[in-house]
């Protein structure tokens, strides 16, 4: 039991470490057990704030690793989110209700990343997970439209490029009018298909 507690001990302080960094750079939790070996597969990447982590977010991870092929996925804690101030419950007890709610899932894998955009996570993902392992990122129709969203770029276009030219995008949609929604998105100039 002493290796568990030195273990737990450690968290806040890598939690803190991560945080601290200039670089993006993400913290690996847990390694799923029946993950991706051998360099190749697919990874599912499940970026949130889990605050806390909900049944909508379990059942979006399984139903993604049904439709998108999967071998893996990666469930990634953002320390840094976009528009969001960390509040409610500390990325430390996240961390542990992410560990206690996947325990038993030989193919998910626990992550912390430093950085809320998509395009900063991939080289940090890329370190842990070398080609020719390919990358779908799992998000919701919400998210799906701040990734476009000029507000959170420089270069855009660059941005965008890379992050569609290395990954993938499985985006679920919610009961309403997501569609239209998306087509007037698009339609306005505030982004381009994919």
């Amino acid at each position: 039991m002493r290796g568990m507690s030195d273990k737990a001990d450690l968290l806040p302080q890598q939690i803190e470490h991560l945080r601290r960094l200039k670089e993006s750079s993400i913290l690996l939790v847990r390694k799923a057990p029946h993950g991706i070996f051998r360099r190749k597969g697919r990874l599912g990447i499940f970026p949130a704030s889990f605050n806390p982590p909900t049944k909508a977010h379990l059942a979006l991870i399984r139903k993604a690793g049904r439709l998108g092929n999967l071998d893996e996925i990666m469930v990634l804690l953002d320390g840094q989110a976009m528009d969001k101030e960390i509040t409610g419950a500390s990325l430390e007890d996240r961390l542990i209700m992410l560990k206690m709610l996947f325990q038993r899932d030989p193919r998910i894998s626990i992550g912390m990343s430093n950085r809320g955009l998509f395009v900063e996570k991939l080289l940090p993902l890329r370190k842990l997970y070398p080609l020719p392992i390919s990358f779908v990122f799992i998000v919701g129709f919400d998210t799906i439209l701040r990734v476009m969203d000029k507000k959170y770029y420089q270069k855009r276009r660059a941005a965008l490029d890379r992050l569609f030219g290395q990954c993938e995008f499985l985006v679920a949609s919610r009961e309403g009018k997501e569609r239209d929604s998306f087509e007037e998105f698009f339609g306005n100039g505030g982004g381009r298909p994919c």
